[in-house]
């Protein structure tokens, strides 16, 4: 997972230019110009990717955009769906490996309604890939196996490729203009990494440490970090095989706020500075209050949320709040990796004995 962790700067650096590449060939004018919403589905970390893209869809191409998940959508959105415009919703569908059972389903559900289905996957000849209309290659190279790092940044890195070229095409921007968002957006992305990955491996490793003694853990975010929120928890309970949980800001104060059978439940608030920022402040007081073990994710410097907690992983540099989540992902996952180091555990519990049966 480290080497993962390490590659990401790198990932964006060298993989970006492809990957946009492949965006611009993936639809035709007509196709782009013709969507007038979009849904994007996934299971696990491609619905996390979903989550985290919304904003960037909704603020860059202006198209109203739905994350759902895959068994919802296949089960129960694709027949609903409105169908006021011909091959409408444009369908993303995103799943690394290509062979999610439900996100299959989703894409045979949303082509019988008539939708536009994309699959956003790293294997071409998958079944995702076959069942849908157009391809997308998230693929990059030298991805080792583990939890899903670099898979994850390359998919949401994608989406975000996409909608800039929406945004691109339906003359929202110029031409240059949009050139010059990605290159603003490349520049960031991995200027950010690097700087965050090489002030915070230290004092991850140290944290870990102080979360040995836990056996469950809560991250809380909100915007395009809800994503983001539920990626983080999803790498401590692989990586480490203990309970940990994703939660929106506002929900968790209604919710979680009351549990009280877990001393200092270690709690993340994952905040990039955007407009859920003073809300992020106000839930983290009442986290103090109720006793909880607060980890801040919030921008160097920071003067709302970082001063209120007990440890703060401070982000260095800034980046569009659109853009965040390929970002604001590290700290997380490099407190996941020191502590499945820490714990002396093996990712997916080595699929071992009743593990070695995927679920």
């Amino acid at each position: 997972m480290l080497q993962q962790i390490a590659s990401l700067p790198g990932l964006v650096r060298d993989e970006f230019d492809v990957l946009d590449e492949r965006v611009r060939r993936s639809l035709n004018h007509h196709d782009l110009l013709s969507t007038k919403r979009i849904v994007v589905t996934g299971s696990g970390d491609s619905y996390m990717a979903a989550l985290a893209s919304e904003l960037a869809f909704e603020s860059l191409a202006q198209i109203p955009t739905e994350p759902i998940m895959a068994m919802q959508f296949a089960r129960y959105g694709a027949t609903y769906q409105p169908k006021l415009f011909p091959r409408n919703p444009l369908l993303l569908a995103v799943s690394a490996g290509g062979h999610s059972e439900r996100t299959i389903e989703a894409v045979h559900a949303a082509r019988a309604e008539g939708a536009l289905t994309l699959a956003l996957t790293a294997l071409p000849d998958s079944p995702v890939a076959a069942g849908a209309e157009a391809v997308l290659n998230t693929a990059v190279n030298d991805t080792p196996p583990g939890p899903g790092i670099r898979t994850y940044i390359a998919s949401l890195l994608t989406l975000m490729l996409l909608a800039i070229r929406l945004r691109e095409v339906r003359d929202l921007i110029s031409q240059e203009e949009a050139n010059i968002l990605r290159r603003v957006l490349k520049r960031d992305a991995a200027d950010t990494l690097d700087a965050t990955l090489k002030t915070l491996s230290a004092q991850a490793r140290a944290l870990a440490e102080q979360l040995k003694p836990h056996h469950s853990m809560m991250f809380v975010g909100d915007g395009p970090n809800l994503g983001t929120a539920h990626f983080c928890a999803a790498k401590v309970s692989e990586a480490c095989g203990i309970n940990a949980s994703g939660h929106e800001t506002e929900e968790w104060k209604h919710v979680q706020y009351y549990i009280s059978v877990i001393p200092k439940l270690p709690t993340f608030f994952i905040s990039p500075g955007g407009r859920g920022h003073n809300c992020v402040a106000e839930v983290l007081q009442a986290a103090r209050r109720v006793g909880r073990f607060v980890i801040a994710i919030v921008p160097q410097g920071d003067s709302v949320a970082g001063p209120l907690a007990d440890v703060v992983l401070p982000v260095q540099g800034d980046i569009h709040e659109a853009f965040t989540p390929l970002v604001y992902a590290l700290p997380g996952a490099l407190v996941a990796t020191h502590l499945c180091a820490t714990l002396d555990r093996t990712p997916f519990n080595g699929f071992r004995g009743p593990y070695a049966i995927r679920a």
